[in-house]
């Protein structure tokens, strides 16, 4: 199987573009055809997306005998969303599992998003080690088209954007992306969602939330996350209010004490600093609802 036939394979079964309609607001993604990766990535754009991966993995498509099975073997330099690693470039026979683009504003120039799964193969003391990313990589499609910014979203064991429609709407000009990392149980599942924004032309975070989900036969509830802006005078940017609703679910009778349904919700609101050029927590109660979370761990 030659290079560009082990690529083809890998990448991409399912890839989903996100199109944006009036106003910035994200149509519903779709899948989109990759069997071909020399296809523009938006419709006229002389980029393609092999122009876009060639920025990310230098090598794409160089397999080697030491290596004869990677689609690349480095990547540019990453940095990690929680910092939980410095900023790097990884190595290793590298394969992608997944991706999916999505275009995002910044400033009034339209960029693109592009989320990648990979999984980088290495060896440590002559074992075979397997480790996953999940890449999100910021372009400006010019000619030729120049990558910004790569972040490794990973902190969980699922990761990607959040919701069919994870672009928000800032002010006019400026947009937000929603990134998730997620586990479960058989009872209980933790979510965890970040508002990312392009500033000086990296991905910087605006806030994260966290949820939890709890099911037992007597005690049952949900939590959703909801997020919104706030025209905010005097600032660059405008208010960002990140919600939770949790909403408790009634017990059967047979279940001591009874529990009533009801719903409440817990937010915080955050606010741009024009000196620091950063967004900062200035008001909320989300520590109460972690302190409701902590007596189900």
């Amino acid at each position: 199987m030659s290079a560009r036939q082990i690529l083809l394979a890998v990448v991409l079964l399912y890839t989903g573009l996100f199109l944006f309609a009036g106003h910035g607001e994200a149509a519903p993604p779709k899948l989109v055809d990759m069997s071909n990766l020399e296809a523009p990535v938006t419709q006229g754009s002389p980029t393609t997306y092999f122009d876009l991966l060639k920025l990310i993995f230098p090598d794409l498509y160089q397999i080697t005998q030491e290596a004869p099975d990677a689609i690349a073997t480095q990547t540019a330099l990453i940095r990690h969303i929680g910092r939980d690693y410095a900023e790097t470039s990884l190595e290793g026979n590298i394969k992608f599992t997944s991706f999916t683009v999505s275009a995002i504003q910044s400033q009034n120039r339209p960029l693109l998003l592009l989320l990648i799964d990979t999984t980088i193969e290495t060896k440590i003391d002559g074992n075979p080690n397997i480790d996953t990313y999940s890449l999100l990589a910021l372009f400006q499609n010019g000619r030729p088209p120049k990558l910004l910014d790569l972040l490794d979203i990973k902190t969980d064991h699922l990761n990607g954007f959040w919701t069919e429609n994870p672009i928000i709407k800032l002010n006019p000009g400026n947009e937000a992306v929603l990134v998730y990392s997620n586990h479960f149980n058989t009872n209980q599942n933790y979510t965890i969602v970040r508002m990312l924004f392009v500033e000086k032309n990296h991905l910087e975070q605006i806030c994260d939330v966290f949820s939890f989900d709890y099911k037992t036969q007597c005690e049952t509830f949900r939590s959703k996350p909801v997020f919104w802006t706030v025209p905010d005078a005097g600032h660059d940017y405008p208010k960002v209010v990140a919600a939770v609703n949790l909403k408790m679910q009634s017990n059967p009778k047979e279940c001591k004490p009874r529990i009533t349904g009801h719903t409440k919700s817990f937010r915080a609101e955050f606010q741009w600093d024009n000196m620091k050029k950063q967004y900062k927590e200035t008001s909320g109660n989300l520590e109460k609802l972690v302190r409701f979370y902590e007596k189900y761990f």
